[in-house]
């Protein structure tokens, strides 16, 4: 094709010796027009010697640098020299003949390729197109977020909200290396999960207060209201929920557990969550393990999950926070914390959270629920659980799990929503997808609550991020986010943006295969209520002297005077009904 085009080749040629063997040459054509415009002759050079130009040491003489593959083993070698680093380069150089001759390409590299023929062939304007896709693709930041928002005319894009990008920043400072997990090598011995119906829970009934029973009866209910169980049980609901939860699902059979064991393990995972955090405590790991079983009970879902999948899943949404001090990795990192050392500056929370876990799972036998394991099942549980706390990690929500699932996997879910059939979805590498974005949907999942309960988390999640940004002033440290001010932050503001780069698309995709419009229509109703807070707050706003520009001040002006002067009109008007 190159030189159709008159253009320069360069490459490799494969040739065959005589004794079978195939040989790549690296090789160039050059384009030769002595006389006239059009090429006439091609000159094409080859190297030969490109696989026998190796370096040996000065001691090993016998050996020519240009001799061919068969001289080498026409040499004599020095016995007592056969441990010495020279000799170990000769021997080795049959493999290294056999290395050079596979092709070794990376997928991106033939991209490239078929995309520059694609453009050779095109009109003008399809090749600049071509040739944006693939600055795009030569940058090393392929799924970091870039914070954009469409103008009007859908000409050119505009920065996104300042406060949208603080959240954003605050979130996505200091991201780790993707962690890859597998699943069972089969999945034919897995038994599909159905739920059972509720076992009694003797371990509580005679604590649990009328009301406690009243609430808990509603566990799987999306309108469940974590926040009232939180009140009713002294800052206690994780224990509450769980052991309604796990039992639900029959855990402790899946487990091999008794149920004491497993309430213990949830006393002391509860125990080490911190109540002094306005958002990260234990009622938000109870509201996450609520969000999750809802999920797991989807139809969908259940027909892709087996029990250890399931418990694995509840358990992850348990201790997904533990111990969590109330501040975000970036702190961490900007004050030395001993975490941020350990962890190398990398997914800290999140390595934290999982490690104290299992620490302290293993620090009893009575609060050990997986000591009935054997060793293959647990290895396996303990994988998916890491993962999956892993996963929770917002810095790679939107270049890890979200844009990748966008591009690979939200194409499988709209697949699967029209399949009769999904057994042939749930491969490995699906289910590894599926139960991230299951914990992570959980884990943000205040935005498509009912609205009295997505408010009430999004004050608290801001009042944690208020006392972060005061603690860094106090003590001098980088702000993490700026824009999270308590004296100038709007937090319908804040919730606008966080509902536009993270939540939508990640509910989507998982819509797509969970089903759950209850969901989405909440999320429509909630993002709805927070614009008309929004502009009511601009209203407000606007009305204050301080705040308002020359233009705003002047209309803001001549409104009052026609206020006034109605006002004074009608005084007018009162005093001459008074006189009649």
């Amino acid at each position: 094709m190159q030189m159709r085009r008159g253009r320069e080749w360069e490459g490799l040629v494969t040739c065959r010796r005589k004794s079978g063997d195939t040989l790549h040459l690296p090789s160039k054509v050059i384009p030769v027009a002595p006389y006239a415009r059009k090429n006439e002759f091609y000159v094409y050079t080859s190297d030969t010697h490109a696989l026998d130009r190796l370096d040996f040491p000065s001691s090993v003489d016998q050996f020519h640098p240009r001799g061919s593959i068969k001289s080498l083993r026409k040499g004599s070698y020095d016995i007592r020299s056969l441990n010495s680093d020279g000799t170990q380069n000769i021997i080795r150089r049959h493999s290294l003949v056999k290395l050079h001759s596979l092709t070794i390409e990376a997928p991106i590299t033939r991209v490239f390729n078929i995309i520059t023929a694609a453009q050779e062939n095109s009109p003008a304007y399809v090749a600049q197109a071509l040739e944006k896709v693939l600055e795009i693709l030569r940058s090393t930041e392929l799924y970091s977020p870039q914070l954009i928002s469409a103008a009007p005319d859908n000409n050119k894009p505009v920065p996104a909200d300042p406060v949208a990008t603080d959240l954003l920043g605050g979130l996505l400072s200091q991201g780790p290396k993707p962690l890859l997990s597998g699943r069972r090598s089969s999945s034919d011995t897995a038994t599909k999960y159905s739920q059972l119906p509720r076992p009694s829970l003797p371990l509580l009934q005679q604590q649990a207060s009328a009301g406690i029973r009243e609430l808990l009866a509603e566990d799987m209910s999306w309108n469940f209201d974590v926040i009232k169980l939180e009140k009713i049980t002294d800052k206690r609901p994780l224990v509450w929920i769980g052991m309604s939860l796990m039992c639900r699902f029959d855990i402790p059979n899946t487990l091999g557990c008794d149920e004491q064991t497993l309430q213990n393990w949830l006393t002391l995972i509860e125990a080490n969550y911190h109540p002094d955090n306005t958002y990260h405590n234990s009622t938000h790991a109870a509201d996450v393990l609520q969000c999750t079983a809802y999920f797991l009970n989807q139809d969908r879902i259940k027909q892709l999950l087996d029990p250890l999948d399931v418990a694995s899943c509840l358990i992850a949404a348990v201790v997904h926070d533990v111990d969590h001090p109330g501040k975000n990795s970036a702190f961490l990192c900007n004050t030395d914390n001993e975490l941020a050392i350990l962890y190398n500056d990398l997914s800290v929370l999140e390595s934290h959270h999982a490690a104290v876990s299992f620490k302290h799972t293993h620090s009893d036998d009575r609060v050990n629920i997986f000591k009935a394991l054997d060793r293959d099942t647990y290895k396996h549980i303990r994988k998916s659980i890491i993962d999956m706390v892993l996963a929770t990690d917002m810095t790679k929500h939107l270049n890890v799990h979200v844009s990748q699932t966008k591009n690979h996997a939200a194409l499988s879910f709209q697949g699967a929503r029209d399949s009769p059939d999904l057994m042939s979805f749930g491969t490995p590498e699906n289910l590894v997808i599926i139960k991230r974005m299951m914990i992570k949907c959980a884990d943000v999942n205040n935005p498509v609550r009912p609205l009295h309960l997505a408010i009430d988390w999004a004050h608290r999640i801001a009042n944690e991020y208020f006392s972060q940004t005061e603690e860094e002033k106090k003590r001098s440290l980088p702000i993490v986010m700026p824009q999270f001010d308590r004296t100038t932050c709007s937090i319908p503001k804040s919730q606008i943006g966080f509902i536009d780069f993270f939540i939508t698309d990640m509910f989507d995709a998982w819509d797509a295969l969970a089903e759950i419009p209850e969901l989405m229509g909440h999320l429509r109703r909630n993002y709805q209520f927070w614009k008309e807070q929004e502009e009511a707050s601009k209203n407000i706003s606007s009305q204050t002297p301080p705040a308002l520009t020359a233009n705003e001040e002047e209309s803001h002006e001549e409104e009052t005077t026609k206020e006034m002067t109605e006002k004074s009109t009608g005084e007018d008007t009162s005093t001459q009904k008074e006189t009649s």
